[in-house]
């Protein structure tokens, strides 16, 4: 539109405005059609003909014209929380939902929400007044702020009245599995399957998702080709098999036909939805997407980053795709100068966000995991696409022109470079971290009053099935007398218990395994009070390995530097100054870890010094990893307009 179009369009909106206030004797619906009539690529009129027709008490005619404003403007709140309410009381659970948590991420229209009737303004109200699926609508909420435990019961609730409600079954599923417990979920999707086989690539990928962290590999394997087979063109299901398959031993050769299926289902890069214009106030605005800003290891890397930020010349902008919030998401809120939640929008009205916030470097987290942003980052949002911290395989998607890496992740991440793309390498560690924060002083190890050397791991069947789990149960065999203490969190299923059984019982050592429940009122970091060496997997968990160091245990991971694969467990004991605990090879490994449990005045001296150690590694250097990235963002953001 002009400038004098668009002064004519406010001018009229105006004026329908006061026919709608009652301020004219016009006909409020004559008055409009003819605005309609008038402008009938404008989003308004369609929505205020919706109300009114809701106010008939028309709700399919009402819902028809709201869903026409939200597809000509996906980015007003208002739109979205109408057909929320609109959908639920209509018994659309799932559209009321999802619209209902977009409307919490739009931006408001101010006249728009002047004439929203009440009755449309509040979900929870309109889904209430149905008698039809309360305790999943509330599950559904309850998942959405991360509140599995709660979602479980809300679903267990709704399915005595239905056992065969379907919804309300794969919540339950998702949920156990968000909480680990893959065991139990596993009979459930399988039970989905029996009453939904028409439509199953989702459910299917869940299964295979859920065995896979049984440590079931082949099993995982054939769900995924057979979905990826029955759905060669959605990227959504390819990214998820491509996601999962890069987890697994031995499983390149269905890597790579999913990488290929990928391709084929137009995972490429396209031209950009909206035309990128440079900052030309001296500010240079770099946007975060990320799917973990809650407290996690990513989320504290990048609350800490955004506290240091320089903004004399940087502004930060932070698009949050995971749906729980917590004092980390707050703080990360604080520290940016806009955050929004992003994690029902869409590719494209996400980009117009970014264009609108005048976003100059994207900056994703997200890469191929579970609520990876690959179609929007091929349609190229923003001057520069950057991958930083994102899950395996970081980068070499369509769409990144630049991976972040140090010298402990540089080779591993180079070989996933696509044509075109290259490696900011930085000196310090690209995840760097603050200090753990509430634990307190670590006690003696467990070895002094037990006379025998506790290991320690994270209940993982990903690893205790595979390589990692072989080892370990060489070392238990090779140091008499030692015992495996496994962290199995608050509950586990009686398919997990049985998996242990298979693992460790025809070897022998099912009776050198302790099972560890924490306690509701033990302190912080409890668990590693009662270990004397932890060990990590490849793909451990890295907040893990911070805690397990700061609280003086030492922590071992087989994880060489030419590994073909990016491995922080060794990345992050290289930064924290203890290479040799980021074994090269399993003879390495055993080595190390021999020495250790046979040496019980070196474990002992570890628990006194190596919170301070850690403490001064290049792991917590904080500034120095602010200072350093943003310099060369900057330095990137000025190399790009140089060249335009």
């Amino acid at each position: 539109m002009s400038e004098t179009s668009i002064s004519a369009h406010q001018e009229d909106l105006a004026a329908l405005l006061e026919v709608l206030a009652g301020k004219t004797s016009q006909d409020p619906i004559l008055a409009t059609q003819d605005f309609l009539q008038k402008y009938p690529d404008r989003a308004e009129g369609y929505f205020v003909l919706g109300v009114l027709t809701y106010l008939s008490g028309y709700v399919g005619d009402a819902t028809h014209m709201i869903e026409k404003a939200h597809d000509l403007d996906p980015d007003v709140r208002e739109y979205a929380v109408a057909l929320a309410s609109l959908y639920a009381v209509s018994d659309r659970v799932n559209d009321a939902l999802y619209f209902a948590k977009l409307g919490t991420v739009l931006e408001s229209h101010p006249e728009m929400a002047g004439i929203l009737p009440p009755n449309l303004k509040n979900f929870v109200e309109a889904a209430s007044h149905s008698v039809i699926h309360k305790n999943y609508v509330a599950a559904s909420l309850a998942f959405t702020r991360r509140e599995f435990e709660l979602a479980t019961s809300e679903c267990e609730l709704e399915l005595k009245m239905d056992p065969n409600y379907v919804p309300a079954l794969e919540l339950y599923a998702k949920a156990l599995i968000e909480m680990g417990e893959h065991g139990s979920a596993v009979p459930i999707l399988q039970r989905i399957l029996q009453l939904k086989p028409d439509d199953v690539a989702e459910n299917k990928l869940n299964l295979a998702e859920a065995i896979f962290h049984l440590g079931l590999f082949e099993q995982a394997k054939d769900y995924i080709e057979a979905v990826v087979q029955g759905k060669p063109d959605s990227i959504d299901i390819n990214a998820k098999a491509f996601y999962l398959l890069s987890g697994m031993e031995n499983g390149e050769p269905a890597l790579s036909r999913a990488w290929s299926s990928l391709q084929q289902s137009g995972l490429h890069e396209v031209e950009p939805f909206f035309p990128y214009t440079p900052s030309d106030d001296g500010k240079i605005r770099i946007g975060f997407l990320s799917d973990k800003c809650f407290d996690c290891f990513e989320g504290s890397v990048l609350s800490s980053f955004l506290r240091r930020f320089d903004k004399k010349i940087l502004e930060s902008y932070v698009y949050i795709q995971n749906i729980n919030k917590d004092s980390v998401t707050q703080a990360i809120k604080n520290w940016a100068v806009k955050a929004r939640e992003v994690f029902d929008v869409n590719d494209k009205t996400l980009a117009l966000i970014l264009q609108r916030d005048r976003v100059d470097i994207l900056v994703d987290m997200c890469g191929f995991g579970p609520n990876q942003r690959l179609s929007l980052l091929a349609h190229k949002p923003c001057g520069q696409r950057l991958s930083w911290l994102a899950p395996l395989h970081g980068g070499g998607q369509p769409g990144i022109d630049t991976v972040v890496t140090d010298e402990s992740t540089d080779v591993a991440q180079s070989r996933f470079l696509q044509n075109g793309q290259d490696c900011m390498k930085l000196r310090t560690p690209v995840f760097a971290n603050r200090p753990v924060q509430g634990f307190l002083d670590p006690v003696s190890p467990p070895n002094e009053s037990k006379g025998y050397v506790t290991f320690g791991a994270y209940l993982d069947f990903c690893a205790l099935a595979g390589r990692d789990g072989a080892l370990w149960m060489r070392l238990l065999d090779s140091v008499p007398g030692s015992k495996l203490r496994l962290h199995i969190g608050s509950r586990i299923s009686e398919i997990s218990l049985a998996r242990l059984n298979e693992i460790f019982e025809p070897k022998g050592l099912l009776d050198r395994v302790d099972l560890y429940t924490p306690d509701e009122d033990e302190r912080p970091g409890s668990f590693f009070d009662h270990v004397d060496v932890f060990l990590a997997s490849q793909s451990e968990d890295r907040d893990r390995i911070v805690q397990a160091l700061w609280m003086g245990v030492p922590c071992l991971t087989k994880s060489g530097v030419n590994d073909p694969y990016v491995t922080y467990s060794g990345a992050l004991l290289r930064a924290a100054g203890i290479p040799s605990w980021a074994c090269e090879d399993d003879d390495a490994f055993l080595s190390v870890a021999k020495a250790l449990a046979f040496d019980p005045a070196e474990l002992a001296g570890l628990r006194k010094v190596l919170r301070g150690q850690l403490a001064k590694s290049r792991l917590m250097d904080l500034s120095g990893f602010a200072l350093e990235f943003q310099s060369r963002l900057a330095e990137l953001f000025f190399r790009k307009i140089q060249k335009r």
